[in-house]
């Protein structure tokens, strides 16, 4: 499996904060500095990396999404979008997206009725997501539950 942007950034930021409390260990051992000292700033240090790192993990629906790529049984569905909620956003360099809560009626015929997907939508395909648009759905035949976007029907993000 090939590294992905994010963890290769998730990587290095783990890899800065322990080089980060190494060189705090070292230099505020030889300073005298106590142990709740060394202790504090190493947590501090390791906190901020948490919520870098954080940032970059997969929400739970790019989850399902990577879980149902690995499955054989995975059926598609469509959807009718009922609502969407947004809860966040978030920018960098090359586009921003916004975090949204989508309630959507799926229509398949084992699988689940209604559903509720927190997902990651790059702004300029929002519209496509918005209440009463259809979207493309993958789920798993095994487990119903298991349900994301189909990404190469309804892209979430333009590539």
């Amino acid at each position: 499996m090939a590294m992905t942007r994010e963890n290769a950034i998730i990587l290095k930021v783990a890899a800065i904060a322990l080089l980060c409390c190494a060189w705090f260990a070292y230099w505020f051992i030889r300073q005298g500095v106590s142990v709740w000292g060394i202790v504090l700033s190493m947590v501090f240090t390791l906190f901020c990396a948490g919520i870098v790192i954080r940032g970059y993990m997969p929400g739970p629906e790019e989850r399902s999404a990577a879980q149902l790529a690995g499955r054989g049984d995975v059926r598609s569905a469509s959807g009718q979008v009922l609502a969407l909620r947004r809860i966040g956003a978030a920018e960098s360099e090359t586009m921003r997206r916004t975090r949204v809560v989508l309630t959507v009626a799926v229509h398949a015929g084992e699988g689940p009725s209604q559903a509720e997907l927190d997902a990651w939508i790059e702004d300029s395909l929002l519209p496509a997501f918005a209440t009463g648009q259809t979207i493309h759905l993958l789920y798993a035949a095994g487990n119903p539950g298991l349900i994301a976007i189909d990404r190469s029907r309804s892209p979430v993000q333009i590539k």
